[in-house]
């Protein structure tokens, strides 16, 4: 029989494995923040269920979304000191989309606003006969007090506009099948779109301004 005697490694060794098993985590965390920091500068952060990005959008969306966008400008110009929204037809009668008759495709949507409070939703539900899906252009007006709405470093981006008063208000943009209802929301902000099977349009396109 052979007596064999184990011997604990050193204290060197020990700081030795714990400093390497350190500098693995260490390294691995600076690869994931350094991954998300190059994400979200590309704007390629990871989408929500609820969520479809532009550019994987059929072209007729992508239209519809370039026009709300550009719907929601003209809107916000002709909103009132109050807080009043125009109506779709006064923006129709003005000839904004996607509100008027583009005289390509005909009238395809019937269009209602639906206010509460702080909260505005322009639905567009398509007319008899058309298959398009139904749209909706949700605005949300900060409350005068916000914190993020005061912060004059709050970035404008695609879901964060100003209005001509300094409001803060947020953007989004969304479709689904026509057999949405405007009767889901509520003036607090709290109509939560992707609870009633709505789609979130996100992406970095810009509206083209109309021209005066």
């Amino acid at each position: 029989m052979r007596v064999v005697e184990v011997a604990p490694p050193s204290r060197s060794g020990e700081n030795g494995i714990v400093l390497r098993g350190a500098i693995a985590i260490a390294l691995a965390m600076l690869f994931v923040i350094s991954k998300r920091q190059r994400e979200s500068a590309a704007g390629e952060l990871p989408l929500l269920p609820f969520q479809q990005r532009f550019a994987d959008l059929p072209a007729p969306l992508q239209r519809d979304d370039r026009e709300l966008r550009e719907g929601f400008l003209e809107a916000a110009r002709r909103r009132t000191a109050p807080g009043a929204w125009p109506t779709p037809a006064r923006l129709a009668e003005d000839g904004v989309p996607p509100f008027a008759n583009d005289g390509v495709d005909g009238r395809v949507r019937d269009w209602q606003i639906v206010q509460e409070g702080r909260l505005v939703l322009y639905f567009g539900f398509p007319c008899d006969g058309v298959a398009r899906p139904a749209l909706l252009l949700q605005v949300v007006e900060s409350a005068p007090g916000d914190v993020e709405s005061q912060d004059p470093a709050t970035p404008i981006d695609e879901e964060h506009q100003r209005l001509a008063d300094r409001t803060l208000v947020h953007v989004t943009t969304w479709f689904r099948d026509p057999s949405a209802s405007a009767n889901a929301s509520a003036g607090d902000g709290s109509f939560r779109p992707e609870m009633a099977g709505w789609t979130q349009m996100v992406g970095r396109a810009r509206p083209r301004r109309r021209k005066e």
